[in-house]
């Protein structure tokens, strides 16, 4: 993302990964690959190279499936209070229709790594995903904010098409911050 009134003064990115799918075999998510983490520390440091700014290049990265870090996140907000977890967004202080469906992600056990490299390049300041789920929420971890979408589309996970809609409008700011 370049400034608007100085097209060679690179201001930010956005970052786009894909994380695979449901594998109902196995019976749960693929997850980022090592050489996807490895491809994303590379953008990083060319990018970098081009920032004009004070430290590393802000990104934001937009990915399907959620990381690990999103659930535990989460729970860790939401069940134990814990230092270090803030809600930005909680959907039951929102919304009327919070779900009682559980919070997923990929597999903790296959984690990828990826969420600790955006903690160590400090470049990222918010991985958002989105999913055909009725929750929706942001959290505060490790300065990087977690966010997850509500269902925006219709979905064949439910047997019933009629749980509410939603979508997140994002307004980002000239410093890569932004309001949802």
């Amino acid at each position: 993302v370049y400034d608007i009134d100085d097209k060679d003064k690179l201001i930010g990115a956005y970052i786009f990964l894909d994380s695979g799918t449901y594998l109902y075999d196995l019976g749960h998510y693929q997850t980022i690959t090592e050489g996807q983490v490895d491809w994303y520390a590379n953008q990083i440091a060319k990018l970098d190279e081009q920032y004009q700014g004070e430290g590393t290049v802000p990104t934001i990265v937009f990915t399907h499936i959620q990381l690990p870090e999103h659930a535990i996140a989460y729970n860790k907000a939401y069940y134990k209070n814990e230092e270090g977890y803030e809600f930005v967004i909680r959907q039951d202080e929102i919304a009327s229709d919070f779900t009682n469906e559980a919070v997923s992600s990929q597999s903790i056990t296959s984690d990828s790594g990826l969420f600790n490299k955006m903690v160590e390049l400090g470049s990222t300041k918010a991985v958002l995903v989105g999913h055909a789920h009725s929750y929706l929420f942001q959290v505060k971890s490790h300065g990087i904010i977690l966010g997850y979408a509500p269902q925006c589309g219709f979905s064949k996970l439910f047997e019933t098409n009629d749980d509410p809609r939603n979508s997140y409008v994002y307004n980002v700011n000239s410093d890569f911050s932004f309001t949802s």
